[in-house]
C-alpha cells in the first residue's frame, strides 16, 4: 500500500521519545507545583497543576492538588469540583473528601503561617528534623508549616493529622527525648515542613533544650606561628585524660 502524501509515520521508538518527554515535562511541572505550595504561592500552584492536567486530564493526585490551591485561594466551587472529580475514581481518599467537606461548607484550610525558613535550622537542644514516610496521604497533602500532634510511646512516635495517624517514627533518641519532656512537662510543637510523595520532614520544637545535639569535633587553639606543629583534635585530648 502506498501511504497518502501527507500521512507522516512514527515508528514505536518515536512513540517512546514522545511519550517519555511527556513524562519529563510532567514530571518537572509537578516538582514545581509542589514547590510553589510549599512555599504558599497558590496562584503559581493553580497555573502549574493546570498545565499538568492539560497533558494528562486523569491524574488525580495533581486534581487533588490543584483542589487544595483552589481552596487556600477560598475558590470553593472549583475546590469542589476538583476534589468530586478525584473521588469519582478514588472514593475512599480519605483527605479528598475531608476536603470536598470543606469546599462545600466553604472552610479554607488553615494552618499556621509562622514557620519560615528561619525555624527550619536546627537550634541545638531546641529543635529537631526528621524524616518520615507517609502512611495517610502524600506530602502534597499538606501545607508548609502545618501543625500536626503526635503521641509518644514505648518504642515509637506516632503523629496525627486530626484523629488519623499519619506517620510514625522509631528513632530511640527521639522516643527518649520527648519522654524527658513529657515528664518535665516541656512543650514541643511539630510542623510540617516540606517533602515530596510518601516522604516527607517534620521539625519538632521545643519550649527548652530536650534534644540531644549532635557532637561537634572542636580543634584546640594553635598559637600563630606554629602551625607546623601536629593538629590534635579534642577527642584524643578526652582519651588521654579518661
Amino acid at each position: 500500500m502506498i501511504p497518502h502524501p501527507g500521512y507522516r509515520s512514527i515508528d514505536k521508538s518515536g512513540e517512546s521519545d514522545i511519550f517519555y518527554l511527556m513524562q519529563k515535562n510532567q514530571a518537572l511541572l509537578s516538582k514545581k507545583a509542589i514547590e510553589a505550595a510549599l512555599r504558599g504561592n497558590w496562584k503559581e500552584a493553580i497555573e502549574l497543576n493546570k498545565q499538568i492536567l492539560e497533558l494528562n486530564p486523569s491524574d488525580i493526585d495533581t486534581k487533588a492538588r490543584l483542589g487544595k490551591a483552589y481552596l487556600q485561594t477560598k475558590d470553593f466551587t472549583k475546590a469542589k469540583k476538583c476534589f468530586k472529580e478525584v473521588l469519582d475514581v478514588d472514593p475512599i481518599n480519605s483527605i479528598a473528601k475531608k476536603n470536598y467537606e470543606l469546599a462545600k461548607d466553604k472552610v479554607a484550610i488553615k494552618a499556621k503561617t509562622a514557620l519560615d525558613a528561619k525555624a527550619l535550622v536546627k537550634e541545638p537542644g531546641i529543635s529537631t528534623i526528621i524524616d518520615v514516610i507517609l502512611l495517610k496521604g502524600t506530602a502534597e497533602d499538606y501545607v508548609y508549616g502545618q501543625e500536626l500532634k503526635f503521641r509518644v510511646n514505648k518504642s515509637s512516635v506516632k503523629f496525627v493529622d486530626g484523629s488519623k495517624e499519619v506517620a510514625e517514627y522509631t528513632g530511640t533518641e527521639l522516643v527518649k527525648s520527648l519522654h524527658a519532656a513529657k515528664n518535665e512537662r516541656i512543650k514541643v510543637e511539630t510542623f510540617f515542613a516540606g517533602g515530596n510523595g510518601k516522604s516527607a520532614k517534620l521539625i519538632l520544637k521545643a519550649a527548652s533544650p530536650v534534644f540531644k545535639a549532635e557532637r561537634q569535633v572542636v580543634k584546640p587553639y594553635i598559637k600563630k606561628g606554629t602551625l607546623k606543629e601536629p593538629e590534635i583534635e579534642l577527642t584524643e585530648i578526652e582519651e588521654e585524660q579518661e
